[in-house]
């Protein structure tokens, strides 16, 4: 169980919600998971406290709200492609890839919604019968994933600044460190509603 410093009834509540986070099976604390996940594609080498693979919105949510007690910085990891050490922490990681990879063509491959877990190589097989494909392009397609294309507004060798990641995002359900979580698709997306009824996925336009 992770080590947490709280008192009186709502500790009692934390340091519960802890156990109940650290005995699932997907979650993982000081195993050998902890140190397969200490490495990126980064010459840094970090071993992370814990690991979760949150399934669902809810469970983000859930840890954010934790961290935020016990002031415990959270960092997410999906294709762990970074070169630049943005997969590893010494603290709490949240694995994106095991559980948030499923992924839908619409409009005849005009746009695809994708989970972050998916890759961009997997994206541009379902985009192919329809003679699309997504943009970016960086060269590591076959390992890095949507979420972390988006997070880092990924680009690549041919599609330029003009067709960067940020360029093709129609909208996008994310989570706030606040616990917030935001459908910019949603009319009222602009007055920070909450909903809680969504898995979290991007809808993405090759």
């Amino acid at each position: 169980m992770s080590e947490l410093v709280a008192h009186g009834s709502a500790g009692a509540h934390l340091l519960e919600e802890s156990a109940r986070l650290d005995s699932n099976p997907d979650g993982e604390v000081g195993s050998i998971i902890s140190q397969a996940y200490a490495r990126d594609a980064s010459h840094f080498l970090l071993v992370p406290k814990e690991v979760h693979f949150p399934d669902s919105v809810e469970e983000v949510v859930r840890i954010f709200h934790l961290a935020k007690v016990t002031r415990e910085p959270v960092t997410f990891r999906s294709g762990g492609s970074s070169l630049s050490g943005q997969g590893v922490t010494r603290a709490t990681l949240l694995d994106t890839r095991k559980h948030f990879g499923r992924a839908t063509v619409l409009d005849d491959g005009r746009r695809i919604r994708v989970e972050p877990g998916v890759t961009i190589r997997y994206a541009n097989v379902l985009l192919q019968r329809y003679r699309n494909r997504l943009v970016p392009d960086p060269a590591s397609e076959i390992a890095c994933t949507m979420g972390g294309a988006l997070a880092n507004n990924s680009s690549g060798m041919t599609c330029g600044t003009e067709f960067n990641a940020y360029k093709r995002l129609e909208s996008m359900v994310f989570v706030l460190p606040s616990g917030t979580v935001i459908d910019t698709s949603a009319p009222e997306a602009r007055d920070r509603s909450v909903s809680r009824s969504r898995k979290s996925i991007v809808d993405f336009c090759p």
